[in-house]
């Protein structure tokens, strides 16, 4: 299987995450937000699952609450789920989207 899975709960979310053979499940959960792009296509935004509380990808979501799953993860996704181990996406991405609505206002 692979090391970087995507999926959809039974709630209805798409979460991205590591795979944990171990535990039957994804770990350090991240989660999907589909945004209306300016160009009029949609952008997607990965953010901590358990965002605003946490802000960091943690947590554990056992497969029997994943109704379906995509079997080619798109590589983009991939990178940045690998890169999220390491940083604060979500501080850094607020600080962006701060600065770029106070250059539109």
């Amino acid at each position: 299987m692979a090391e970087i899975r995507l999926g959809k709960l039974v709630s209805g979310d798409f979460i991205i995450g590591v795979n944990d053979e171990e535990n039957k499940g994804i770990k350090n959960i991240g989660s999907l937000q589909f945004v209306p792009a300016e160009t009029g296509g949609m952008s997607v935004a990965l953010i901590p699952f358990g965002f605003p509380f946490e802000n960091e990808f943690t947590g554990f979501i056992s497969n029997d609450k994943i109704i379906y799953e995509i079997e080619k993860v798109p590589e983009d996704l991939q990178n940045k789920t690998k890169q999220n181990k390491t940083k604060k996406p979500v501080e850094e991405q607020l600080k962006r989207r701060k600065a770029s609505l106070n250059s539109v206002i």
